[in-house]
């Protein structure tokens, strides 16, 4: 939203246009804290072993490896490519863990995206 008059249009999801993609409406949910806090919880995987404990880390992984994160100008984004981190069950159906690659897109101050 803006009080004024918006200075670029609303973001797009290049991936929404894919034709094997699904959509999963989820709705919304309500959070006792600020926006900014939510987004900087969501970008924050130092905390997924002690927090998230064997879903998204595990304590003897607690390291968080280097990671590139810039700000692309063309687009007024903020981005962190080359994250990785150890998950231990990347799915559901396995039953060991592995490190996984994510990719986070920051394309407004109240919202991330995770690919």
């Amino acid at each position: 939203t803006t009080l004024g008059r918006p200075n670029k249009d609303i973001f797009d999801i290049a991936e929404s246009h894919e034709a094997d993609r699904r959509f999963v409406p989820c709705g919304w949910v309500r959070m006792r804290a600020s926006g900014l806090r939510v987004v900087e919880n969501f970008l924050d995987m130092a905390h997924f072993p002690f927090v998230h404990t064997d879903i998204l880390g595990s304590e003897p992984h607690t390291e968080v490896p280097r990671y590139l994160s810039e700000i692309r100008r063309d687009v007024d984004e903020v981005w962190a490519t080359n994250c990785t981190f150890f998950q231990p069950r990347i799915a559901a159906t396995e039953s060991s863990g592995d490190f996984v690659r994510l990719t986070y897109r920051v394309p407004t101050p109240f919202v991330v995206m995770l690919y």
